[in-house]
Formats: structure tokens, sequence, C-alpha cells
């Protein structure tokens, strides 16, 4: 347990998808607390509807090779929001509108990149899935802690 105000920097990547959307919502209410005012909570996650505006025949590819499926744009689709254990589906632009609710400046950053100099670089998940992957269905949300 973290005290009230009590971290500047939260980073999670691709985890809020594995949770339900009401303990996502939870989650976000919990870094608020945590959270110094101008504190920075960063969220990388897989984003359903860049998928689909970015999707590429390798991106298929790979899905297909990872969780089977028929090749399509729709498996690709239907395993994101269904497999490797997702409860929901997200797009940044969900996340930043939940954020906001909750109490956050919330904007959409570049992966890898971020005003805070310390968020700078710090996903991971290409490593993982191979960055060409990772770019075509991750978005980044960082939020900012308000008074």
């Amino acid at each position: 347990p973290f005290e009230d105000n009590s971290a500047s920097r939260i980073f999670a990547e691709h985890v809020i998808e594995h949770v339900t959307h009401k303990q996502a919502w939870n989650f976000l209410e919990e870094c608020r607390r945590v959270l110094v005012v101008g504190g920075v909570v960063r969220i990388a996650l897989p984003d359903v509807q860049r998928m689909w505006e970015r999707m590429t025949e390798e991106y298929r590819a790979a899905v297909q090779k990872d969780v089977g499926g028929d090749g399509s744009a729709k498996a690709a689709i239907r395993a994101a929001i269904f497999d490797h254990g997702h409860q929901g589906a997200w797009t940044g632009s969900l996340l930043r509108t939940i954020m906001e609710a909750i109490g956050y400046k919330a904007k959409s950053v570049a992966m890898g990149q971020s005003q805070f100099f310390d968020l700078v670089g710090v996903e991971q998940h290409g490593k993982t899935v191979g960055e060409s992957v990772s770019r075509v269905e991750t978005s980044v949300v960082e939020g900012v802690k308000l008074a």
C-alpha cells in the first residue's frame, strides 16, 4: 500500500486490458490517490481502433501465428478483445475520457516519447511481440494529476 501523494510516476504497459473496465477505473482512481499533484500515470495499451486503422499483413500474420484464426483483420481484432486473457477492449480515446473524468489532464503521446524525461523510452512490449506489431497496436496515454 502506498501513502497518499507519495509517487511522482506510475507506468503500466499492456496491463489495463487484463482487468474489467470497473477494475481499471478503480486502478486509475488509486493511481490518482498516490500521485503527488503534477505526478504522471503513463498507460500503454492495445488499442482496437488503432489496430483496425493501421492493420498490416505482417500484423495479421503475427496474430495468426500467436493465437490462430484465419489471418483476417476480423480475427486480429477479435483476438485483441478476447484472447491473451483480456477482460476489456480499449482505445486511447476511451482511456483519455476516463482519465479526464477521474481528474487527470490526459493526452495521447507517441510510444517512447514524453515531455517527462524519466518516461522517455520506457515501453518494452515491442521486445516481446516485435516493434512493428507493437507500433500497430499500442496507444499511450499520460495523465497528469491535477490539484
